[in-house]
């Protein structure tokens, strides 16, 4: 949500559909193949994600750029 919240300018509480939109499309335009969001079991709520990276893969280009550069 933090990431959300200092790219969007927002204070967004809850993985809602526009979150999930935007880290999805974020995150395959860094260089991620795959993403998965999973739920919080007791509250049906969003706990969070997990980005895929297929090894071999050509769009993990902008992931080494910005581990190299920080």
């Amino acid at each position: 949500m933090n990431l959300y919240n200092q790219a969007n300018g927002a204070e967004r509480q809850r993985i809602t559909k526009k979150v999930k939109e935007w880290f999805t499309e974020t995150a395959h335009a860094d260089g991620w193949d795959q993403v998965g969001f999973l739920p919080e079991v007791e509250s049906e709520h969003g706990a969070g994600c997990i980005l895929y990276k297929s090894f071999g893969s050509s769009r993990g280009d902008n992931i080494v750029k910005k581990l190299s550069s920080d």
